[in-house]
Formats: structure tokens, sequence, C-alpha cells
């Protein structure tokens, strides 16, 4: 728009400064230097190493994938602004070494697609001594809203139905409620 005098409370682009600042190909940094923003296409950001990035997000003690991605949206008012040099999309930029969310902020969690979960028989045999009601208890459970309850054990999934499901016959079975 600016280049073709349409952006209204702009004076006309002068004649000597080009269309295409790319002409200036030896001198050329990207649009973020052209336009003075600081910003920097990703393809040519330059990022922590994996183990200093990870080291850093260890220290912050974020506890979850959802508290990960309101801290790169810079969301969490009590941390500070995520440094520019650890991308957003960790799992894309380190895919070599990428081992999960619990690897990445340090929680040790695993998930359904890397971790080693208690075999279907003896979580299930767990999750019903807890004598939980119903699904919502379990859910609460699950994220540490019930009162009363140790935390989950980190070898039994949060979502049977897609880690167990050979095994899975509902929300009845594994909570020991009959229907």
């Amino acid at each position: 728009m600016y280049c073709k005098n349409k952006l209204k409370g702009f004076k006309e682009k002068p004649q000597d400064i080009p269309t295409e600042p790319r002409h200036y190909k030896d001198e050329w940094k990207g649009f973020g230097d052209w336009l003075g923003t600081g910003m920097v296409s990703n393809k040519n950001r330059i990022y922590k190493s994996f183990k200093e990035a990870r080291a850093y997000i260890q220290k912050i003690n974020l506890k979850s994938s959802t508290q990960w991605s309101l801290y790169c949206q810079n969301k969490l008012k009590e941390f500070k602004e995520k440094p520019q040099d650890i991308p957003n999309a960790v799992h894309r930029v380190y895919k070599d070494e990428w081992k999960g969310w619990g690897d990445w902020l340090g929680t040790g969690r695993k998930n359904l697609f890397t971790g080693t979960w208690r075999p279907f028989k003896e979580a299930r045999a767990y999750v019903q001594k807890l004598n939980l009601k119903n699904v919502d208890q379990w859910r609460l459970y699950c994220k540490n809203k019930l009162k009363g309850f140790k935390e989950r054990p980190q070898d039994i999934p949060a979502t049977p139905s897609q880690t167990y499901k050979e095994e899975w016959k509902g929300f009845s079975d594994w909570l020991g409620n009959k229907k």
C-alpha cells in the first residue's frame, strides 16, 4: 500500500527508494531490519541449543503444555517475556531431541506417544481403590483439584480410553462403578 502511495496518513514514497527493498541485496537483513521493527523471520532466527533452552524453561517451573502456550503468548503475568532465542514450536525446531512435554518442562510426566504406562489391570486397580464416583471426579483428580487425594501417579494416564484402547470398556469399568 505504501509503495503504491495508497496508505493514508503517509507522504508519497520518494522516487529514489525502490519498491522492492531486496534491491539492496548486499545489505539486506530482512523486513524487520528494513522497517525498524527488529523482527526476524523464523527461518533466519538463531536459537539456543536444546539443552540450554530446556534448562532455562525448567528453571521457570511451568507445569503443562497449556501453560507453555500461554507463556509463549506472554499471557502469564507472573513470568518474564519468553526470550526470542527460544522457539515457540519447540517440538519442530528441536525435533531430533524432543522427548515430550514432561522432558521439556521438567515435570517428568509421560504422554501416550512417548510414555511408559502402568499395565491396564494395575492402573485400573489403583484407580478403583480411589473410590471416585464419576467421570467429573476423575477429571478433577487428574488435574489435582480433588481435595483429600494425592497427585495422580505419572504412570497412570489422564486419558485412559486413548492409552488402553484394546482393554478399554468405559469409565464405569475404569472407576469400578456399576452403571
